[in-house]
């Protein structure tokens, strides 16, 4: 009896001393995640479907949601996304740009005042069909960044939608790609109140 007694009484303590671990992990996490700020809000405006040889722009608008000066230092658009299209260029042009593994950053390099906001538009041309995903970020000179998520569907051509499977391949993406989005816009303004 003593030694079903010493089992159940270790096993709850094991239990108890795991679930307040998991449970310190949790608030450190979620305490994380609260007390950081985005250094920004923002939103991305582009056309969700396009086709081969169509130019489109995707406008990306940026606010300072804070009571001061913040630096906008540049905009890092992944692969994933331009790898379907021809990158035509971008309004306002930056200051320069560089390659980096899996994306390009332009440099801009500017003041935004409080309450202040800028769109910034890419200039793009699609080349490819397929689904083409990827986050856009928008980052401080600190390496803060806030990110949205773009995701466009390229046809072959004037007509030829996406049909059957291909058709649910592109709607499942472009649930995802909302629900991501989605999250990603609330996390940009849950975090964007001012420290």
């Amino acid at each position: 009896m003593k030694t079903s007694t010493a089992v159940l009484l270790t096993a709850a303590i094991t239990a108890l001393v795991t679930s307040a671990f998991w449970l310190g992990v949790a608030v450190i996490t979620v305490t994380f995640f609260l007390d950081s700020s985005s250094p920004f809000q923002v939103t991305a405006d582009f056309p969700t479907e396009t086709t081969v040889g169509e130019e489109i722009d995707v406008t990306v608008t940026i606010v300072n949601p804070h009571d001061e000066e913040i630096e906008f230092d540049s905009i890092d658009v992944y692969d994933s996304l331009l790898e379907g299209f021809e990158f035509l260029g971008m309004t306002p042009e930056p200051k320069n740009s560089e390659e980096y593994f899996d994306f390009q950053s332009y440099f801009f390099a500017k003041a935004l005042q409080p309450q202040e906001s800028l769109n910034v538009v890419l200039h793009l041309k699609a080349e490819t069909p397929g689904y083409y995903s990827g986050d856009v970020d928008v980052c401080t000179p600190e390496m803060n960044w806030t990110t949205v998520v773009v995701g466009i569907q390229v046809a072959e051509g004037e007509g030829d939608r996406p049909i059957a499977e291909s058709s649910m391949q592109f709607k499942k993406a472009r649930l995802e790609n909302r629900l991501s989005s989605e999250a990603h816009s609330a996390s940009s303004i849950a975090h964007a109140w001012p420290r």
